[in-house]
């Protein structure tokens, strides 16, 4: 039997790569995708030896460090209002705010499970039934979900229910 240092760097091996590109993609920070990433996997490590019992997933990995590239993009957005001026150069386009804005709130309004299998299924790039197999639930209920949450998504950006 293997050591937790054993265990929490085969998550790394495995899902690294995968989630710093996912984080990146959203946040648009080489660096602080690299440290929301660290700390999404520091997180993992203190949940595991909290809840030992219980088994973790692909999904929890993902959804964890969603929330905090929207925290990081949260945070960028007050600074922006407050001091426009220190943006400068390395500012996005505004639209490129709002419409990531308009994503980040529609994607806090699906429900978990939900928002979970359309993180993995569009940025992990995992297969519904690789997704079914992370979740522990059958790969209908993988497809379900995904459909609705499309829907859903779709109907938010246009400003439906």
């Amino acid at each position: 039997m293997g050591t937790e240092a054993d265990w929490i760097e085969g998550w790394v091996a495995e899902w690294g790569d995968r989630l710093l590109q996912f984080v990146a993609s959203y946040v648009r920070n080489p660096a602080e995708a690299e440290d929301i990433v660290q700390e999404t996997f520091v997180r993992l490590y203190l949940w595991r030896q909290e809840h030992p019992e219980r088994p973790v997933t692909v999904g929890w990995l993902y959804t964890t460090a969603w929330h905090r590239a929207v925290d990081y993009l949260r945070g960028r957005r007050r600074l922006a209002a407050e001091w426009p001026h220190n943006l400068g150069a390395t500012a996005r386009p505004e639209e490129q705010w709002v419409d990531r804005m308009v994503v980040e709130e529609i994607l806090a309004k699906l429900r978990e499970s939900d928002r979970t299998c359309l993180l993995l299924f569009y940025y992990a790039g995992l297969s519904t039934a690789e997704i079914a197999r992370q979740l522990g639930i059958k790969e209908p209920a993988v497809r379900a979900r995904l459909m609705r949450a499309r829907r859903r998504f779709e109907a938010g950006l246009r400003g439906g229910r």
